[in-house]
């Protein structure tokens, strides 16, 4: 199948260069052909394609203004790998990804999405997001899973602008949230300066892990907290009852077994906090209060000394789930004793054991009576 796209590249190079597309309709049928359900058909297209192959190439490299072979193989080898990949969609989806790429304005674009060079990933990125349709915006979804780190965010700043798509969500679910809750790790490219929202963060290097999801969680829970998408308060709530489910003596590995993926610092946690305040689900309230109430070790607190007479702190990890549920509560954290103090790595402490204490009483207060203000008449 991949020697055969090179028509197909014939096919794309001509008409963004030229007037009219030099193919006969014998080869026209065949492109078609190989668009068919049936594996027949589509083997015979492949056989009346490949005659093609030597003709292709020739008129690429004539057509394209100032390219060299290479040029022509890497945007052959290019629309082949996007071919083969609509090729396996579902029929339906199969037939409007194909009919989308195979326009003339579309082909020398997905040249470069599909190009094995960055700079052209990115280029085809920055050209994609200047259509809206279902086709350009499923490709950008697509271009977050990109393995190279430059691409990804790219495609992280286009999407941030675009409405809030299921395949964007998914991904950027997976890096914000999936990924670190899995541990995995880190990989940047090859001595490469990335930027990201016009911000230099620095040169990125290969440290030879081959998973890179962990990656940049902290820009797409960003992200994601722009898109508020609706797609992800179902998933919110059934994150915090893992963490609510895990924090408990009967929950998965038992009291000591928890992992430090679900404590509220983490990254994972730490972005699903931020949607959490930002879309304040009321459904997942009961599974805060459980964590706040849990009596895991990981979730205790400490009183702190600052020193120079300045007055004690209580710091507790527990306070970041308290803020939260203040939050979708309608409130602030500071309507439940909490103080803001980013000092020693949570923003909100208190001013003693006993504060806490009250803060929970009062919070568990507030949950119950609005879980009471939203049952039905009659269960009353």
């Amino acid at each position: 199948m991949k020697r055969l796209l090179v028509v197909m590249c014939l096919w794309s190079a001509v008409p963004a260069f030229a007037v009219e597309p030099p193919l006969s309709p014998e080869v026209q049928d065949a492109l078609k052909r190989l668009k068919s359900e049936q594996f027949k058909v589509r083997e015979q297209a492949e056989r009346d394609l490949q005659k093609a192959i030597g003709e292709g190439l020739i008129a690429v490299t004539q057509q394209l203004k100032g390219a060299t072979l290479e040029d022509a193989l890497e945007f052959n080898g290019a629309i082949s790998r996007w071919a083969m990949s609509a090729l396996q969609a579902p029929a339906a989806e199969r037939e409007k990804q194909l009919a989308w790429g195979l326009d003339a304005k579309n082909l020398p674009m997905l040249g470069k999405l599909y190009s094995t060079r960055v700079k052209d990933r990115i280029a085809g990125v920055r050209e994609l997001a200047k259509g809206n349709d279902e086709q350009s915006l499923l490709l950008l979804a697509r271009m977050l899973d990109d393995p190279e780190r430059a691409v990804y965010l790219a495609a992280m700043e286009e999407v941030e602008k675009k409405p809030a798509t299921d395949a964007a969500v998914d991904a950027l679910w997976s890096r914000a949230i999936e990924a670190p809750l899995g541990n995995m790790g880190f990989r940047a490219g090859a001595g490469r300066q990335v930027v990201f929202r016009g911000m230099n963060l620095g040169m990125a290097w290969d440290v030879g892990v081959s998973n890179n999801r962990m990656q940049d969680a902290n820009f797409a829970g960003d992200v994601l907290v722009t898109l508020k998408p609706p797609q992800v308060r179902e998933r919110l709530v059934q994150l915090y009852e893992r963490a609510a489910q895990a924090y408990t003596d009967e929950g998965v590995g038992g009291r000591m077994g928890v992992s430090w993926q679900m404590l509220p610092s983490s990254p994972s946690m730490r972005n699903a906090g931020r949607l959490v305040e930002a879309l304040k689900p009321r459904e997942v309230l009961p599974h805060l209060m459980a964590l706040i109430e849990s009596k895991h070790p990981n979730l205790g607190g400490q009183t702190v000394n600052r020193g120079n007479n300045a007055k004690p702190i209580y710091l507790t990890q527990r306070a970041i789930f308290m803020a939260q549920a203040a939050v979708v509560l309608g409130g602030k954290p500071q309507d439940y004793l909490m103080e803001n103090n980013a000092q020693y790595g949570t923003s909100w402490v208190f001013a003693d054991a006993d504060a806490e204490k009250k803060a929970v009483a009062m919070l568990k207060a507030a949950v119950e009576k609005q879980q009471a203000a939203s049952r039905p008449a009659e269960q009353k």
